[in-house]
């Protein structure tokens, strides 16, 4: 997840071509298209590239297109991205499965991480937010029908009903009949012309759906944080610790009975069952406001992660890792717990591995 500023501040992408074989090839895409959002507002200013040197009088006849092999292309926009500290934002893996396809190795590694797919948070947006109604998976659904349902009151961008890869392959055909843009039939310069439009529509959709989503969960997380700064400092987050400082360690829970009979899935499925435990708010809380002392991204995906890591690196290992032992017990600390420097992150993840413990006995009982 990336912060308003920086979906504002990033490019945007989009590759029209052939598309994927029938069997599992990917062809180069025949251009790529950009968008650079303004600094204020919706608007911005777009290009393209036509990568086949034979679509050089196709170029000659759009402003806004250039002719430029595929590697310097990318070369000149890694540049821009590392002189800006910017991001190249798409709408899903297939870009990413592109430029690691036909890229050289060294400049993909240089792309690598400033690129950033914009499906999975928006499909995750979508579906906690039920924008296609009760019971409907965004999985399926395509940029348009994310762009109409987030923005039902903007006009929407033209459809292509020819399609991105017939059109490729009809302006083929006229780029290696013509050489210049005014040899062009008129049914010809419109396959181009419409090419480009479809294909600027698609990069200005990503980037209005990267704005929404960037401002929301800008909006939550600062509500989140100031939720959880409130609630660190209170009484019922000292009993809190003053529980985990009372468990049994780490050792001590992580009997070898447990350890032999952990799945990976299991771990997978506890943490949706996490939150049914009687402190995982204030492990919340403290994960919320360490993601932003620490600078660690977005605190709800954090948390997420921070979870699962805790359990996966762990329990998946024939020996568990050392936390407290008995004779290394830390008292509690007695200063008011305003930041996270404060917290004892040790007992808060064994905390973390004894609901865990507990739901394994559960799931055994049922056996």
């Amino acid at each position: 997840m990336l912060t308003p500023t920086q979906y504002r501040n990033a490019i945007y992408l989009d590759f029209e071509g052939e598309g994927k074989k029938r069997n599992n090839e990917i062809p180069k895409p025949h251009m790529a298209g950009f968008f650079r959002p303004n600094s204020k507002g919706k608007s911005g200013k777009y290009n393209c590239i036509f990568f086949n040197k034979n679509w050089k009088a196709a170029s000659n006849g759009i402003g806004t297109a250039g002719c430029e092999d595929f590697d310097t292309c990318f070369e000149m926009l890694a540049h821009e991205l590392e002189e800006k500290d910017a991001y190249l934002v798409y709408w899903t893996i297939h870009e990413e499965v592109v430029l690691e396809k036909y890229l050289p190795q060294g400049l993909f590694d240089r792309l690598s991480p400033r690129l950033h797919n914009l499906h999975p948070i928006a499909r995750r947006y979508a579906n906690r937010r039920r924008i296609f109604g009760n019971n409907v998976s965004a999985r399926n659904k395509t940029l348009e029908e994310f762009f109409e349902a987030l923005y039902c009151k903007r006009k929407p961008y033209p459809p292509f009903p020819l399609g991105a890869a017939e059109a490729c392959r009809r302006i083929d055909k006229a780029c290696a009949k013509h050489k210049k843009w005014k040899q062009f039939s008129e049914k010809q310069k419109n396959y181009v012309e419409d090419l480009t439009v479809y294909n600027q529509g698609d990069c200005r959709s990503t980037w209005l759906i990267a704005k929404r989503l960037g401002n929301f969960y800008h909006k939550k997380e600062q509500l989140i944080l100031k939720e959880s700064v409130a609630k660190i400092d209170d009484d019922d987050f000292k009993k809190f610790m003053e529980y985990c400082e009372n468990l049994p360690t780490t050792e001590q829970i992580l009997n070898p009975a447990i350890l032999s009979s952990i799945k990976k899935e299991d771990i997978d499925d506890f943490r949706s069952q996490f939150i049914n435990y009687k402190f995982s708010g204030h492990v919340s809380d403290i994960l919320v406001i360490k993601c932003k002392e620490e600078d660690l991204g977005h605190p709800l995906s954090y948390g997420e992660r921070y979870i699962l890591g805790i359990l996966k690196s762990n329990l998946l290992k024939s020996k568990s890792k050392k936390y407290i032992t008995e004779a290394e017990e830390k008292p509690l600390k007695k200063n008011k717990l305003k930041t996270i420097k404060c917290v004892d992150m040790e007992l808060v993840d064994r905390y973390i591995i004894n609901c865990f413990k507990d739901y394994m006995e559960t799931l055994n009982e049922k056996l």
